[in-house]
Parts: C-alpha cells; structure tokens; sequence
C-alpha cells in the first residue's frame, strides 16, 4: 500500500519478499529479502511494476518476473480520480463573507494560497486550479492534472443576543438578500358591531 503523496511525489521503497531459490544440490530453499522498488510520480492504483529475474527460482535455476500492482492508501485530506485531485477547505464565516487569505497545504508539503480574492464564498463552492492535481504519469512535459477544492464554510455554533443585531443590521441591505426587512406594523383589532 502506498500513500498518495508517494504517488504524487514518487518514492523509492524496500519491500519485504520471501521467494524461492535452489541450492545447487536439488533443494528448494525460502529466502528472505528487501527489494527496492521505484515508484514513478503520478503512476496510477491498480499499475504493474515487474522487476525482471527477481520471482521464483525454478529446478533449473531461472528466475521468474517479480510483479507488485500498485495500491493506494485512503488520504484524509485529499481524494484522486485519474489525474485530478479533489480537496475539501473549511473556511470561517467571516472570511467566506468578507474575504482573506485561505490555504491548503498540498501533497509536496507546499503551503498554496488560494486565489479567493474578496468574493464571498459560498457553501459548497468549487474553485478548480488547473495543473495543481497529480503529475500525468510518464508525461516528459511535466503536466498536471487539475486540483478541485470546495469549501465548506463553518458558522458559529452560537451568537450573543447583540451580535445577532449587528448582523442582521449589517447583512439586511446586501444584495442577493431574499427580500428587504419589513417594519412591524401594530395588528389593527376590529371590533365586532
């Protein structure tokens, strides 16, 4: 099993095997041992590495292909599809309403400042930043997939009596709002004649 950032970043593993050998006097021994196997940024889950003449030895002493076929860890922040990276940012209501730097620390360990500018941010929005996915596998060229990250916005589990009042001054004229505020007018009794 690999992490995703291995896969994203490539990494160099030694992986524990047992095989089968003969001992130049007809016997079958089990041997142990550490192999090195490269794993390519970018390659895919379910991708074959074959290291030749390293499997099974045979009675007459050929040695068969070794495969591993790639398997990918669940990541807690990040999730793949192909060449895409998909990522869920929470962000504090003031800054979704009012703007601010937000970041995601991405799989090279590179701390990305996302480009959100003074828009408001609304729950369940998409910002899509071509070329910051997974490297495209054997791509000579260096591309990227795409990284998608929504935003979750989080709201205050509780607010004081007078902060309610401020934010409902401040919020009642903004555009997009349902409808203006109405002024409450006093119920007019009707009396029976």
């Amino acid at each position: 099993m690999l992490f995703l950032d291995e896969l994203y970043n490539g990494a160099v593993k030694w992986v524990p095997v047992q095989r089968q050998k003969h001992d130049g006097a007809g016997h079958t021994v089990q041997v142990q041992e550490r192999l090195q196997v490269c794993v390519q940024p970018g390659i895919q889950e379910g991708t074959r590495i074959t290291l030749p003449g390293l499997g099974n030895e045979d009675w007459q002493g050929n040695s068969a292909d070794l495969t591993f076929v790639v398997q990918q860890q669940l990541h807690p922040a990040f999730r793949r599809l192909a060449d895409d990276l998909y990522a869920i940012v929470n962000v504090p209501l003031v800054t979704a309403l009012t703007g601010g730097p937000v970041a995601l620390r991405t799989l090279s360990g590179q701390l990305l400042q996302l480009p959100v500018g003074d828009d408001v941010i609304t729950p369940g929005s998409e910002l899509v930043l071509p070329n910051q996915g997974m490297p495209v596998f054997g791509d000579a060229a260096g591309r990227r997939g795409s990284l998608h990250v929504r935003f979750n916005v989080s709201f205050p589990s509780q607010l004081s009596r007078q902060q309610q009042v401020l934010l409902r001054h401040t919020l009642q004229d903004c555009e997009g709002s349902s409808s203006p505020p109405q002024q409450e007018r006093p119920v007019e009794s009707k009396r029976a004649s």
